[in-house]
């Protein structure tokens, strides 16, 4: 990796963990780029530099921490046992997951995701 890769990544990073610490006392439509930029001490250039929106930095985010929740699940899943045997195990292993990192949980969680995608309004139902 170049110098101006090992960059990027540290600030792709920081902003994840910017929004990680963000999202522990607000919601997700509550955070702007500029209190993640704050946060993490870099620009809004670096921002946008990395991310389109704060709406990619939370999938990012998403898309990280559920491979950390699901990893152990899905590997516990696999293997020649019974099916009832490794669906066990694969709960067992999510239920810990979600207990030792409950960060994580509600980041992965439905209600993360509100204030994503904007609302449309109603149609009138003629």
């Amino acid at each position: 990796d170049t110098p101006a890769d090992e960059a990027e990544g540290r600030h792709r990073d920081s902003l994840l963990a910017s929004m990680r610490d963000l999202l522990a006392t607000t919601s997700l439509e509550q955070i702007t780029v500029g209190a993640l930029t704050r946060h993490a001490g870099l620009s809004r250039k670096t921002f946008y530099e990395t991310f389109a929106d704060r709406e990619e930095c939370f999938a990012a985010l998403h898309e990280r921490d559920s491979a950390r929740l699901l990893g152990p699940a899905l590997e516990r899943a696999g293997g020649d046992e019974p099916w009832t045997e490794r669906l066990e195990a694969a709960v067992g292993a999510l239920l810990e997951a979600i207990a030792s990192d409950p960060a994580s949980a509600r980041i992965c969680s439905p209600q993360a995701w509100i204030g994503c995608f904007p609302r449309r309004p109603r149609r009138r139902s003629t």
